[in-house]
């Protein structure tokens, strides 16, 4: 019995390891992908640019924020980020 539950454990553990690594690997794809796009194509000063001269203050709450919100949000998903959406 206790045989059978350490084989079990051990198992477990390595398949938990094994989906932990998967998960890390595909989300640091992501992550460089992104950045690769944002460094390759400029794209940081445009969001710079949009977000500091266009947009310009954003306190909490304000026209200037619930634009910069909708702004970012359009952009992350033009780009291809996944469950992209704002918080209440």
């Amino acid at each position: 019995m206790t045989r059978r539950l350490i084989t079990a454990l051990v198992i477990r553990a390595l398949y938990l390891r094994f989906r932990f690594r998967q998960t890390l690997q595909s989300q640091h794809g992501a992550a460089s992908r992104l950045i690769g796009d944002v460094s390759a194509n400029g794209q940081q000063m445009w969001w710079l640019q949009m977000l500091s001269d266009e947009i310009g203050s954003r306190l909490t709450g304000s026209p200037g924020c619930r634009r910069a919100e909708e702004l970012m949000e359009a952009e992350m998903k033009r780009i291809g980020l996944a469950n992209v959406h704002r918080e209440t």
